[in-house]
């Protein structure tokens, strides 16, 4: 797929459920860092 898109996220397994397990914490990091780009970091 590397030659068919601009960014992969490729992770270090073949199996199936295993891909799916590592892509999670990919896809929440990814979506906390649209949120902090959008709405700005949350102040404690």
């Amino acid at each position: 797929m590397k030659e068919f898109c601009d960014i992969l996220i490729n992770v270090p397994e073949i199996r199936t459920a295993f891909v799916q397990e590592l892509h999670l914490p990919v896809y929440h990091t990814l979506c906390l860092m649209a949120e902090d780009y959008f709405f700005g970091k949350e102040s404690n």
